[in-house]
């Protein structure tokens, strides 16, 4: 995975590395290589660089969200802890795909983006309140589902 961007003076050519570690530098007007080749490898290399900061970013967040809506789920179910007890469970995965694609839409939008059910709300012309309830529904249908 991609953990840095190649900086714009470095961008003239494209270094990579085999799995035995050899290095490889391509070079524009070399072995048939042009600049747009050079270009799109890198735009590849920064396509990756994004999708790492984005999964990182929503590692981060799962925690926040759940610290942000606690109070939207009832005292008896802490997702938290569920989900660290079920993350390698098959039946957790089951009960997700059991869900309708907009519930799983908001259980994304909620534990994996961070948003806050305001923006949600927002988003789609609702109350808060409106996003809450749903979110309790889906919850105790998943509950239902793991028991």
């Amino acid at each position: 995975m991609r953990q840095h961007k190649t900086s714009k003076d470095k961008r003239a050519t494209y270094i990579y590395y085999t799995e035995d570690g050899h290095k490889t530098i391509l070079v524009p007007g070399k072995d048939g290589v042009t600049e747009a080749d050079i270009h799109t490898l890198h735009e590849f290399d920064d396509a990756e660089y994004r999708q790492h900061r984005r999964e990182t970013e929503k590692h981060r967040s799962i925690e926040a969200a759940i610290e942000e809506n606690a109070e939207q789920f009832p005292s008896s179910f802490n997702l938290e802890a569920a989900a660290l007890q079920n993350i390698e469970n098959a039946n957790l995965h089951e009960a997700i795909n059991s869900l309708l694609p907009q519930q799983k839409a908001l259980i994304h939008k909620v534990f994996f983006e961070g948003c806050s059910l305001e923006s949600i709300a927002r988003e789609e012309g609702v109350s808060g309140q409106a996003i809450g309830n749903r979110l309790k529904k889906i919850i105790d249908k998943l509950q239902k589902v793991l028991k």
